[in-house]
């Protein structure tokens, strides 16, 4: 990702990789596209914050989900 100029600064909260969290439409979109709300998924890659505002969902993965 390339961001030039963005005031505030545009920033990652790393450590939530690999949490688990409830599925929120607000806050998350699905890696597969089918999770149900409140079931809980694996973040794969966090929101992107603009100081406290999200511009950019987490995208997850259900915690289910079988890679075959």
């Amino acid at each position: 990702m390339n961001c030039y100029i963005s005031d505030p600064p545009l920033s990652l909260d790393y450590t939530q990789v690999g949490t688990i969290v409830q599925f929120n439409q607000a806050k998350h979109d699905p890696i597969d596209g089918f999770i149900k709300v409140k079931e809980e998924c694996v973040v794969l890659m966090p929101s992107l914050l603009k100081g406290d505002e999200q511009v950019g969902k987490a995208l997850v993965i259900s915690s289910t989900y079988e890679i075959n």
